[in-house]
């Protein structure tokens, strides 16, 4: 997909959406890219007007001419950060880590960046979900920077890229960035078009530091080479981008744990596994911050559950062993090479037998144990199989 920033895109009918709840108005004159007025100072964004316009290109992206009633301010965003801290555990990591200070310090850049706080708050308006992951984004990171020995303004601009990173995808139709369903390989082009889109907002905005533009042009890319835009691996990407990257990533595992009725204990096998795809130095300050929060140790199978649970695990560890004796065979197949695809695919393999042999499926008896765990409903072991049950999920995403 490309993108030009002064054609009316998906970003435009954002704007009209807000304009029924606050309002949005031209705060010039807005013409076309053959000088016509197409719309005047002070005149509301409505779809009717943005409707009249959607054909043509202007003299400048739309966003730089208007203004968005109440946009947000660091002390809204510090409000909604308080909101989303459910737990005890989690209120007293925020307080232990002084992140209230933190907040205020960091949100006060954002009043250099106007534009970022108007994009800002039409994602929370139209997207909530998205707002809500940047924000924890920006919570974590601040504590990942702290535990990796970033200055104030590094963690600052992890602050910012954070925030930053998914603004794309308001430049996108919202029938291909909000489908629930599988996406076609055309879709799923145009879904990952929005890390360049990102980056091009923020080049856009004056001043704004490098390595936040880098941070969120590198914020899907991992460190084993199977991320993209460019499939670049450890050695060459930036510790910022990849702060983004894991907190993204894992943000996306918590939430589907959430729905599951699990917690961040549950997050740690897969924390575990992945030190080995993505970034080391992140994912082991996300273990400890896990750890920090506190162990459930409880598990949630139940006695009438686990034979279940068991018979499941052993059929995907059958399938798993399968798949991997495949792919084993296919990556000695492949020629040597140094092209990313090539690079990746044994990364994988190296990948998937790591994980097969540190979850102790491999080893001998292990089918044995976990039925005689069900068996004799052995509750002290019911949380390892669940542990088990996480990390083979993961691995076989």
């Amino acid at each position: 997909m490309s993108y030009d920033p002064n054609a009316v895109d998906a970003y435009a009918m954002h704007l009209t959406a807000v304009n029924n709840t606050r309002q949005v108005v031209a705060s010039e004159d807005i013409y076309n890219s053959k000088g016509v007025l197409i719309i005047k100072q002070g005149q509301p964004i409505s779809r009717q007007a943005v409707e009249r316009i959607v054909s043509f290109k202007l003299i400048k992206p739309i966003e730089r001419s208007v203004e968005v009633e109440g946009a947000l301010t660091p002390q809204r965003i510090l409000a909604d950060i308080h909101a989303g801290l459910r737990d005890s555990e989690t209120r007293r990591l925020h307080d232990q880590y002084g992140l209230d200070s933190e907040m205020k310090r960091a949100g006060g850049i954002l009043l250099r960046f106007p534009l970022l706080r108007q994009k800002l708050t039409v994602l929370a308006l139209q997207t909530p979900r998205e707002y809500r992951k940047a924000l924890w984004g920006v919570w974590l990171g601040s504590i990942v920077g702290r535990k990796l020995g970033l200055t104030d303004r590094e963690r600052d601009e992890v602050f910012l890229a954070s925030l930053i990173r998914d603004l794309g995808m308001l430049h996108i139709d919202p029938a291909i960035a909000g489908k629930k369903g599988e996406l076609t390989p055309e879709e799923w082009r145009t879904v990952q078009s929005h890390v360049l889109i990102s980056k091009l907002i923020a080049q856009q905005m004056e001043d704004m530091p490098p390595n936040v533009v880098r941070a969120v042009a590198e914020h899907h890319e991992v460190c084993d080479g199977t991320g993209y835009l460019s499939g670049a691996v450890v050695d060459e990407l930036c510790l910022h981008g990849q702060i983004v990257s894991v907190i993204d990533s894992m943000t996306a595992v918590l939430l589907q744990l959430r729905v599951q009725g699990r917690w961040t204990r549950d997050v740690l096998p897969i924390l575990y596994l992945n030190r080995y795809v993505h970034h080391p130095d992140v994912c082991n300050a996300l273990i400890q911050i896990a750890k920090e929060h506190g162990y459930g140790e409880t598990a949630l199978v139940t006695d009438e559950r686990i034979a279940a649970l068991v018979s499941e695990l052993v059929q995907d560890r059958t399938k798993l062993l399968e798949y991997a004796a495949s792919l084993d065979a296919l990556v000695a197949r492949l020629p040597e090479s140094t092209h990313r695809c090539i690079r990746s695919a044994r990364r994988v393999s190296m990948l998937l037998t790591h994980a097969l042999h540190s979850s102790g499926i491999l080893h001998e008896g292990y089918v044995a144990w976990v039925n005689d765990v069900a068996a004799q409903k052995l509750r002290s072991a019911y949380r390892e199989v669940e542990d088990t049950r996480l990390l083979l999920d993961e691995v076989r995403w």
